[in-house]
């Protein structure tokens, strides 16, 4: 038996995902953008310039926590402006606060968008032309503005032959992130992301979008440029400790982190312990515990890149 479909000129194609089928809009497609904030007023006018310059957005929802800066003030600026802010406040954790973005979102399809990125120049045609059948999220890579960030990265990754790009790329095969992405709507129909996730909450994400039977696509372009750690990093072992427990509660990274953490940290706390004694300078102390953080990172990089070739 056979059907006639008249479609609209501004529909493109039927994509069938699954049991599923998406009338994916051309140039009239809008999405819900969620912004989570805290504080955000150095950097929120830039990222907001940017969605609103490369996303066709219907609602821009901010779920603020509580910020006591300038940034309700922006997002009431830019409401008078588009007139489709959402404000909504939520004193929780990144996880708690996602879920809430997740919940008020009314578009087939959405965006995280970090309050301290920039998307790039036509993010969003960029993106839409990878979308095909069974496509739950894309995200787009993430370069680091920060110098003290980006510098020493891209000198460890050119140690492996590895590209800026190709680092973030295999960073978020490994654990996801939400700087920018767009999701499919249904592909996080259902979710409940733990509470007390306020790292790995991206994970979190990603593996539930992965277990119900969509792809995740990580790309270089449309990409962002990520202002993350703006004042001088001070990466603590409690801070670590806690995010492995985490990681071995849900199961999210397969403990990469922490086996790599039980191979080298003896070494390092020596190293560290070292030049703290002989310098007496404790900021140095700090770079060089700094320094063997970035070396675990490669390490596990180095693993999944490995394990994808294989």
């Amino acid at each position: 038996m056979s059907q006639n479909f008249k479609l609209d000129d501004k529909l493109s194609r039927i994509e069938h995902v699954g049991k599923h089928y998406s009338l994916i809009l051309v140039n009239s497609m809008k999405v819900d953008v969620v912004v989570l904030t805290k504080n955000s007023e150095p950097t929120l006018e830039k990222c907001l310039d940017s969605i609103y310059e490369n996303v066709p957005v219907n609602r821009l929802i901010a779920v603020d926590g509580f910020s006591t800066d300038g940034t309700l003030s922006i997002l009431r600026r830019y409401h008078e402006k588009y007139g489709n802010v959402v404000m909504v406040s939520e004193s929780g954790t990144r996880a708690m606060a996602r879920q809430r973005g997740i919940e008020l979102v009314k578009t087939e399809w959405f965006m995280f968008v970090d309050s301290d990125v920039i998307l790039c120049e036509d993010w969003f045609k960029k993106a839409e032309k990878l979308n095909g059948p069974g496509v739950g999220a894309i995200w787009g890579v993430d370069i680091p503005s920060n110098p003290r960030i980006y510098y020493r990265a891209k000198a460890l990754m050119n140690a492996r032959h590895l590209t800026i790009s190709q680092v973030m790329r295999m960073n978020f095969k490994i654990r996801g992130g939400t700087h920018d992405i767009l999701i499919r709507t249904d592909a996080v129909k259902g979710i409940k992301i733990p509470k007390d996730l306020h790292v790995y909450e991206d994970t979190y994400i990603k593996g539930w979008i992965e277990k119900r039977g969509y792809k995740t696509l990580a790309v270089e372009n449309p990409y962002c440029e990520h202002h993350r750690w703006a004042q001088p990093y001070r990466w603590s072992f409690k801070s670590v400790f806690l995010s492995f427990i985490l990681e071995i509660k849900y199961g999210l990274l397969q403990y990469h982190a922490f086996r790599c953490l039980l191979k080298n940290v003896i070494f390092a706390l020596l190293r560290t312990a070292s030049k703290s004694l002989t310098t007496k300078d404790r900021t140095a102390a700090r770079e060089e515990w700094d320094m063997y953080y970035y070396m675990f990172l490669v390490d596990m990089i180095t693993k999944a890149r490995n394990t994808e070739k294989s």
